[in-house]
């Protein structure tokens, strides 16, 4: 009886050793150790195993979840009181499996991803930064390349004196941080708009009625299908056009290939205000001068007048930012591939 040991009160513990030799006995689930119902007062019958409910030992820890110290326990259904330091190992496992949360408190994980959060985050905005203006360029260059509509150059973009004045504004559109589209509005000024090489008549003409205006230009996107273009193009001149609005802008003029012309008549109420000629600048492509005059599509309301101007934009959305002196230095050497090669709307 050299291995027993009795305590009043509470159930005597085998060691794990002759626990394995098969000494018969009801085993611990907790510590895979045999308990006997042996006492000394059969009527204190105790498992040293049964713990104490959890709001018992709520104080058992350390508040400081830094600082996890054991305390005393206190088995309130025995009254026993014993220090936590010459209890057994396994009985400190024990409680430490079975407090974990007390002692080491849950880390705080992000939510599961919902769908929504899969969903491509879509941006419309004028180009304000220089990594912006030179994305919105070399979409550009690629676009039209890839058209046939101009021939490489060395700096991998398409940038034009026209660009870099004071007037001009570029409208990018980004799909989660990369930019797929981009349009660009040139103002008038006494440095004049591209489309005045070969419509120089039309242009004087909307001068001399004293109407102020801005060439639609450089329309440029990623490969896409038609509808998801369409979404893309229409955020783009909804920003544009309003924006043009906000600085004084009465009408759009542009030159499109001759095969657009009825999508922008009938859609946008765009008119043409010229014959069909051959742009030298792109290839010798076929251009038509059209103009579009906001006082007229507020009257007629073409089918694509609601999504452009049915909900009034943000005034931070409009805030016009031009180009800086050191962004306009930087593109400066790269107009000079293109001062004949006049960005077209196509």
């Amino acid at each position: 009886m050299s291995r027993q040991r009795w305590m009043c009160g509470i159930s005597h513990h085998w060691s794990r050793s002759r626990m394995k030799r098969g000494v018969a006995g009801n085993r611990c689930p907790l510590t895979w150790r045999r308990n006997m119902s042996i006492t000394r007062n059969p009527d204190h019958h105790q498992t040293l195993h049964h713990l104490p409910r959890p709001t018992q030992i709520a104080n058992h820890f350390d508040p400081n979840p830094s600082l996890p110290v054991l305390r005393k326990v206190e088995n309130t259904q025995s009254g026993f009181v014993e220090s936590a330091k010459t209890r057994s190992t396994s009985w400190r496992r024990v409680h430490a499996s079975l407090l974990a949360i007390r002692v080491f408190p849950m880390q705080v994980c992000n939510p599961l991803p919902t769908p929504t959060d899969f969903a491509v985050r879509e941006v419309t905005k004028i180009a304000r930064t220089h990594e912006e203006w030179l994305a919105a360029y070399r979409l550009a260059y690629e676009n039209y390349l890839r058209k046939g509509l101009v021939s490489e150059n060395i700096f991998g973009i398409r940038v034009t004196p026209f660009h870099l004045l004071p007037e001009t504004t570029t409208f990018v559109s980004l799909q989660d941080s990369e930019q797929v589209a981009t349009v660009t509005l040139i103002g008038d000024s006494s440095d004049g708009i591209p489309m005045e090489s070969i419509f120089p008549n039309q242009v004087a003409q909307i001068r001399d009625e004293g109407a102020t205006f801005g060439e639609v230009s450089s329309l440029a996107s990623r490969p896409m299908p038609t509808k998801e273009f369409l979404q893309v193009y229409l955020k783009l001149m909804r920003l544009m056009a309003q924006y043009a609005r906000s600085v004084g802008m009465e009408r759009f003029l542009m030159v499109v290939h001759p095969r657009h012309v009825p999508f922008y008549k009938r859609m946008m109420g765009f008119r043409m205000i010229g014959e069909t000629r051959s742009y030298p600048t792109v290839c010798g492509a076929p251009a038509v001068p059209c103009q579009l005059e906001f006082a007229e599509v507020d009257r007629t309301r073409p089918p694509f007048y609601d999504a452009i101007f049915g909900e009034d934009l943000p005034s931070e959305a409009l805030r016009r930012h031009p180009m800086p002196e050191h962004a306009r230095k930087f593109f400066e050497p790269a107009t000079a591939v293109s001062k004949l090669c006049v960005p077209t709307m196509v």
